[in-house]
């Protein structure tokens, strides 16, 4: 009987640690936890304290705000990003060998189990949120949708504008979700909000994830492979412009706000900073006689790393103002 149990024992452990070494593996090389988990912050930071700042409040963030807050980004945009393996397993063994399912890094068991435990960590800390669970549930359900191809996968698959159409909806609602978090935090009442100033945030935000999504997918045209992307559909200069009109809405609501909200100084140096770069690597791309490779993905980066850091330095600076 003794060794029978010990048998057992060894049977039930050792999948599990092959599992978990696989996903260190996968998440090392597709979603470093430390990376995310610092990006995560200055997105949740940011935005609670420019929604408390242009709600006229405080600007005070709990421990529990923040960490409740940083753990759904972390965790919704994991998902989406187990989602996507999943759903570009077919693309990815065709174009993309080395990819983690193709290359056998993981299997397609190891990403559903991620996608479960995902799921449930969402859940788990969004009960402790009251109302705001609710809220969860809907954007999870839309996450759902995504992975379903919204049931219609032929129609999607074959137009990658289509797929940004339907897909892209799930930033806003998880920026909904996450000013849900803080105002449930605050404990302000519903109908006490002031909703010009949250669609303006939810403008600047949207926005700039917007043309982040659309920057990481422009190439020169000698770049270009059979892996559809915006500029083999617009051309080189139309999928810049694209990408270029959702960070111009993102600086034109963070503009109002800076006149509307008398935000000070360091939000408009941060501001401006993100926004003269992205305008010189935008210019830098349109060198038709350049021979460098376009790469505009990080310089979407960089000017969300902008707006976010402008945010935190006006809540720091009225923090220390008293």
């Amino acid at each position: 009987m003794k060794q029978m149990s010990t048998t057992r024992y060894t049977v039930t452990i050792m999948p599990m640690t092959g599992f978990l070494i696989r996903m260190l593996r996968y998440l090392s090389a597709m979603y470093p936890a430390g990376q995310r988990i610092l990006s995560a912050l200055l997105l949740y930071v940011s935005l609670a304290a420019m929604f408390l700042i242009t709600q006229g409040m405080s600007p005070s963030l709990t421990v529990f705000q923040i960490g409740a807050g940083t753990s759904i980004v972390f965790l919704l945009l994991l998902l989406l990003r187990l989602m996507d393996e999943i759903k570009d397993k077919d693309i990815d063994a065709r174009l993309f060998p080395q990819r983690p399912l193709p290359s056998g890094l993981v299997t397609e068991l190891d990403i559903r189990i991620a996608i479960a435990t995902s799921v449930a960590s969402i859940i788990a800390v969004l009960a402790t949120a009251g109302w705001v669970l609710w809220v969860g549930i809907i954007v999870l359900v839309y996450a759902g949708l995504m992975y379903r191809f919204f049931f219609v996968p032929g129609l999607l698959k074959r137009s990658l504008l289509l797929t940004l159409a339907t897909h892209n909806p799930i930033v806003p609602l998880m920026l909904i979700l996450l000013l849900c978090i803080a105002v449930e935090d605050a404990g302000i009442a519903l109908a006490d909000l002031q909703f010009h100033p949250i669609v303006l945030l939810l403008i600047q935000y949207w926005g700039m994830s917007f043309s982040w999504e659309v920057a990481r997918k422009i190439r020169a045209p000698w770049q270009e492979t059979a892996y559809v992307t915006y500029s083999s559909i617009f051309g080189t200069r139309g999928a810049i412009a694209v990408a270029a009109t959702g960070q111009i809405l993102a600086i034109g609501a963070g503009a109002w706000m800076l006149l509307r909200y008398q935000l000070g100084p360091g939000y408009v140096v941060m501001l401006g900073v993100g926004s003269i770069c992205l305008a010189g690597s935008y210019l830098r791309a349109l060198q038709t006689s350049s021979p460098a490779p376009i790469s505009l993905r990080a310089s979407a980066e960089y000017f969300m790393i902008s707006i976010m850091l402008a945010g935190i330095l006006e809540f720091a600076l009225r923090g220390i103002q008293g």
